[in-house]
């Protein structure tokens, strides 16, 4: 799970970039399952306002029903506000790894 936060992060951080659009496709697949992912691993935990943020980017880069917003700026933006989540993650599931060893 660590990993895969972490992985999902550079992707996002790498499609800041302009990029072709096949890139972003992927990345919009990518992000929607690793936040599904983050939802169902960290349920146990109960509903807290992560589980809320992450829900809400899947709802975002869901493939399914697309969110277009038409502007490369504002998708920059939320690339980078996403990104700085799964690190937030990433740091996260460290930490708790640590504790319980």
């Amino acid at each position: 799970m660590k990993y895969l936060s972490s992985i999902i992060a550079v992707l996002l951080i790498v499609g800041c970039f302009t990029l072709p659009i096949g890139y972003y496709a992927f990345l919009r697949l990518a992000v929607f399952v690793a936040a599904i992912v983050v939802v169902i691993a960290d349920y146990k935990d109960g509903v807290n306002i992560s589980n809320i943020l992450f829900a809400a980017i899947a709802i975002l880069f869901n493939p399914i029903f697309p969110v277009y917003l038409h502007s490369k700026v504002a998708w920059t933006i939320i690339d980078a506000v996403v990104a700085l989540l799964f690190v937030y993650k990433t740091y996260h599931y460290f930490r708790r790894e640590k504790q319980q060893s």
